[in-house]
C-alpha cells in the first residue's frame, strides 16, 4: 500500500478478536479506531473511516448491516465494509452487495490482507478534510477497552 493514512474502523464484541484484528490491522501500517460495543463506538464516531471491519450480526440489537447503513448516513459517505459471519453450516459464503463484503470465519489472515488492500486500493482519502485531525497527520488509533 502507498504511504497514505487509511483509517479503519473496527468492533467487536470478543476481546481476543478484536485485539487480533486490530494487530492485523496496525501490522498493515493502517490507522485503527476500535470499538467493543454500540457505546464504544458512539465515543469513535468523530472521525471517518475509509473501511469498516464489524460483525454480520451482534447481540440482537442491530445487524452489521444496519450498523454499516448508520455510519454511511452518520457520514453521508459510502463507507465500504467487511462484514464477519461467525454461525456454522450454510451461512459460510462470501458475497458483494452495495461496497459490503460478507466473509465467513474460515477466511484467513493473508486472505483478509488481501481483501483490504485491494478495497483500499481504490480508497483516496482525502486526510486534510477529516473530522478529528489537524493537518492530515495525527494518529487515529483509539482504542476503548
Amino acid at each position: 500500500m502507498s504511504d497514505q493514512q487509511f483509517i479503519v474502523m473496527v468492533m467487536e464484541s470478543d476481546p481476543q478478536v478484536l485485539k487480533g484484528l486490530v494487530l492485523l490491522l496496525e501490522d498493515m501500517q493502517l490507522n485503527v479506531i476500535s470499538a467493543h460495543n454500540f457505546n464504544d463506538l458512539e465515543t469513535v464516531k468523530t472521525i471517518q473511516p475509509d473501511l469498516l471491519i464489524l460483525p454480520l450480526e451482534f447481540d440482537g440489537r442491530k445487524s452489521g448491516i444496519d450498523l454499516v447503513s448508520d455510519l454511511r448516513a452518520h457520514f453521508n459517505h459510502q463507507i465500504p465494509a467487511i462484514l464477519f459471519c461467525y454461525e456454522n453450516g450454510s451461512t459460510h459464503f462470501q458475497t458483494t452487495i452495495e461496497d459490503i463484503v460478507v466473509l465467513s470465519d474460515q477466511m484467513n489472515s493473508k486472505n483478509l490482507r488481501r481483501l483490504i488492500k485491494t478495497i483500499l486500493a481504490n480508497r483516496d482519502p482525502d486526510i486534510s478534510n477529516r473530522h478529528g485531525l489537524k493537518n492530515g497527520s495525527q494518529s487515529t488509533h483509539q482504542r476503548t477497552e
